[in-house]
C-alpha cells in the first residue's frame, strides 16, 4: 500500500528502499513501468537496491555506498570501466601477448619454471592419497616374498660346498625365464637368481598397473580433465603419475635392500641390486606412461603395455641365452647386466637412469666386445 500510494502522488522526489522486496516477476515488471512513468512525469527517484539487474533496468547515476559512506558515484558506463574481474592462469607458452589486448590491465607475470608441469606436487599427494592402498600391497607383497626367499636360501646353502653345488645344477632352461645371473657361486648371487622369475613378471606388471591408474584410468573417469580445470600445467598429471610410481619403486627397493639385512648377502651388492629393480620398474612405467598418451582406454594400455613386456621378457632371454647385444634391448636385461653379486658394473644402471639416447660414451665399445664386453 505505501508503495502504492508513493506512486499514485503528485511528488517531485520519490525515495524509494528495496521497493521490489516481496514482489514477484509481474509485480516487478509493473514497478519498472511505473517508475519510468513518473520519471517522464518530471519526477526524481532516489531507489535503494542491492538487485543489480533492478539498478541496470532504472538508474541513470548509481552511487555505492558502504559502512554509511559513498565510495564511488557514477553512471552504469563509468562504473563498469572501474570494475575489473581478476583471473589467474597457468600458460603453456608466455603470456606477453596478452599486454596488448583491450582492456586487459595490470597484468603480473610469475615464470617459476614450472610451465606445463605447475602443481605437480598438489597432484601428487593427491595421487599417493588415493592410491596408496594398491601401492603399499605391491611393495609389502614383493619385500614379503623376497624376505621369504632369502630365508629360505639360507637355511638351504649354508656351507661353502652347498654354495658351489647350486650354480653347476642349473640348466640353460632356466636362463630363458629368469636371465644369466652372475655370482652364482655367492649367496646373494643365488637369492637374485631364485628370485629373478618374481622380477620378471611382477616389476613390469606393476610398473603397468600403477602408471595405467594414474594416467589412462584418470582420464577416462573425467578426474583429469577436473584437476586440469585448476591453476595446474597440461603435463602435471603425467609427471606427478611418474613421480608418485618413481618414489613407489623407490620405497619397494628400501624395502628389499632391508630385507638383505636378515642374510649374508654383500652389502654392496645388494644396493646395486635394489637400485636396478628401482630403475628398471622406472623405465617400465616410463614406457607405459608415453603408450597412455596414445592409446583411448585403460584396457588398450594393458593390453599393448603387457605385450611390449612381453616382447622384453623374451629379448632379454635370447640375448642371454646366446649372450649377445639383445640383452641391452630389454630393461630386464639391463637390469640382470648389472651383475650385483658378480663383478658389478654400473653402465647398465646408468642406461636404465638416463640411456634414453644410446647411454653413455663407450656403450657400444663394451657391447661390440671391447676389452671389458659384457660377457667377459
Amino acid at each position: 500500500m505505501p508503495l502504492i500510494a508513493a506512486l499514485a502522488s503528485d511528488a517531485e522526489l520519490l525515495v524509494l528502499d528495496e521497493p521490489t522486496s516481496g514482489l514477484d516477476p509481474l509485480m516487478e515488471q509493473a514497478f519498472q513501468q511505473c517508475v519510468r512513468e513518473a520519471v517522464d512525469a518530471g519526477a526524481t527517484v532516489l531507489l535503494s537496491s542491492h538487485i543489480m539487474g533492478e539498478v541496470e533496468a532504472l538508474a541513470d547515476r548509481v552511487s555505492i555506498i558502504r559502512a554509511g559512506r559513498t565510495i564511488s558515484s557514477g553512471t552504469l558506463a563509468d562504473l563498469r570501466r572501474h570494475t575489473t574481474t581478476d583471473i589467474h592462469a597457468v600458460t603453456d607458452t608466455h603470456p606477453r601477448a596478452l599486454q596488448e589486448i583491450d582492456g586487459v590491465e595490470n597484468l603480473r607475470i610469475a615464470d617459476d619454471g614450472s610451465g606445463r608441469v605447475a602443481g605437480v606436487p598438489l597432484l601428487s599427494r593427491i595421487a599417493v592419497r588415493t592410491g596408496w592402498p594398491g601401492a603399499a600391497v605391491w611393495v609389502a607383497g614383493l619385500v614379503g616374498l623376497f624376505s621369504a626367499t632369502a630365508l629360505s636360501m639360507a637355511a638351504l646353502h649354508d656351507s661353502p660346498e652347498t654354495l658351489a653345488a647350486y650354480g653347476s645344477s642349473l640348466g640353460e632352461a632356466m636362463v630363458m625365464l629368469n636371465g644369466r645371473v652372475a655370482g652364482l657361486d655367492t649367496f646373494g648371487g643365488i637369492v637374485m637368481n631364485e628370485f629373478a622369475l618374481i622380477v620378471s613378471f611382477s616389476v613390469p606388471t606393476m610398473a603397468i598397473g600403477l602408471t595405467a591408474r594414474t594416467t589412462r584410468r584418470d582420464e577416462e573417469t573425467g578426474r583429469t580433465e577436473l584437476l586440469l580445470a585448476g591453476r595446474v600445467g597440461r603435463l602435471a598429471p603425467l609427471a606427478a603419475a611418474l613421480v608418485v610410481v618413481a618414489v613407489t619403486f623407490a620405497v619397494l627397493g628400501a624395502g628389499l635392500w632391508a630385507s638383505t639385512l636378515l642374510v649374508d648377502a654383500d652389502r654392496i651388492g645388494a644396493v646395486l641390486y635394489a637400485a636396478s629393480i628401482t630403475a628398471t620398474g622406472c623405465v617400465y612405467a616410463a614406457g607405459t606412461a608415453v603408450l597412455a598418451q596414445v592409446v583411448a582406454h585403460t584396457r588398450t594400455l594393458w593390453a599393448i603395455a603387457l605385450a611390449t613386456a612381453g616382447v622384453t621378457l623374451v629379448t632379454r632371454g635370447i640375448g642371454d641365452v646366446n649372450e649377445n647385444w639383445l640383452s641391452w634391448t630389454s630393461p630386464l636385461g639391463w637390469h640382470g647386466l648389472v651383475r650385483p653379486f658378480g663383478h658389478p658394473d654400473v653402465l647398465p644402471l646408468i642406461v636404465s637412469v638416463a640411456g634414453r639416447r644410446g647411454g653413455p660414451p663407450g656403450t657400444w665399445e663394451r657391447l661390440w666386445g671391447g676389452p671389458r664386453g659384457w660377457w667377459r
